[in-house]
């Protein structure tokens, strides 16, 4: 008996290769046509979509054929990361044309989906897309292009982003082929979130979920470890700020701190932080940045609390940063962004929940 397509079973089972290709041929104005999956992601989840449609309202273009640029970026993505940003053009991997002609040579060739995601080359539209995104929305909020220390948190914050929004997309997915196919899509493997982190964000909500998601990875970008004291102290926080915070938020909110805490490759973060430093040819270290650019500590502070809380409410589209997204945003900037937190600080025990 063959597996529902909502069952994670779904991937191991052998389907005819032209009936994917179907499924996921989407006719949608703003998909990717070549990249395997696009169209689907953008139908089917609402976050996928207000990133393409604000990445191309900013004037973006999807291309496979720009050169030097799509060569340097099979080469080394990261290299590129500033053309992409600065040049408004995102690489395409065409991956959905060898499918078709796999499809049209073999017209009975079946295959597991899992086999697929473990061998079809990727394509990372989202996680670029989202960097432009970023940049676009607050780059005017940071002296950038005179100021090497704010050009690194501008890099930092961007990143922090993407990593933020690729998780929720992934968490906001609502079944098992749109997990696949973001499988292929994105840097994460959705089969490795548990459902108790899809049921926290579930009830977090979006707004709250992507501030959150913003601060916890400027910490771990910053090298920085993302420890059980950091959770206790946030939630803690939050919960003396809004009286309406309930118990089960509370849980939610700890679980969803403590998952996202490890879910970014130490290797990554070693790689990626010190070349943002370079290429902004910033000798300082993180901690020392809001001393080095003219900003006194509480400038500093307003100047990220605002630019997430914007970042947060162009894409949540609202007009404006709503009180309760800049209350979240003080909220977690008090302690994530401490550059001299203690060591031991945790959550008093009359805070601390149980079921």
């Amino acid at each position: 008996m063959s597996a529902s397509m909502d069952s994670p079973r779904w991937e191991e089972e052998e389907r005819p290769l032209d009936e994917l290709l179907a499924m996921t041929d989407v006719l949608d104005p703003v998909a990717v046509r070549d990249a395997f999956g696009d169209g689907a992601l953008c139908e089917a989840n609402h976050l996928f979509r207000r990133i393409r449609d604000l990445c191309l309202a900013y004037g973006y273009t999807y291309s496979d054929c720009q050169e030097p640029l799509i060569s340097n970026y099979d080469t080394m993505p990261l290299a590129v990361l500033s053309d992409i940003v600065q040049g408004k053009i995102v690489p395409v991997v065409c991956n959905r044309k060898v499918l078709e002609y796999l499809s049209s040579s073999n017209p009975s060739l079946v295959v597991r989906p899992s086999f697929l995601r473990r061998n079809l080359r990727r394509n990372y539209l989202l996680h670029e897309s989202a960097h432009c995104v970023a940049f676009q929305t607050v780059s005017h909020m940071f002296d950038y292009k005179a100021n090497r220390h704010q050009s690194v948190m501008l890099s930092l914050l961007c990143e922090s982003y993407a990593n933020a929004i690729e998780r929720l997309v992934v968490l906001n997915a609502k079944s098992s082929l749109e997990k696949w196919l973001l499988s292929i899509n994105t840097y994460i493997d959705p089969n490795s979130y548990k459902p108790m982190l899809y049921r926290s964000q579930a009830l977090l909500g979006l707004q709250r979920a992507l501030t959150l998601g913003i601060f916890v990875f400027l910490k771990l970008n910053r090298g920085r470890e993302w420890s059980q004291d950091d959770t206790w102290s946030v939630v803690s926080k939050v919960a003396s700020d809004d009286t309406n915070t309930s118990p089960v938020e509370c849980l939610a909110l700890e679980y969803f701190l403590d998952r996202l805490g490890e879910d970014l490759n130490s290797r990554f973060i070693q790689l990626t932080t010190p070349f943002f430093f370079a290429l902004s040819r910033c000798e300082k270290q993180y901690s020392e940045i809001s001393t080095g650019d003219g900003l006194t500590e509480e400038q500093f502070e307003l100047q990220i609390e605002e630019a997430v809380g914007h970042l947060v409410s162009v894409t949540c589209c609202a007009l404006s940063a709503t009180a309760s997204i800049k209350a979240m945003a003080a909220s977690v900037f008090a302690y994530s962004m401490d550059f001299n937190a203690s060591e031991g600080r945790g959550m008093p025990s009359e805070a601390r929940y149980s079921t």
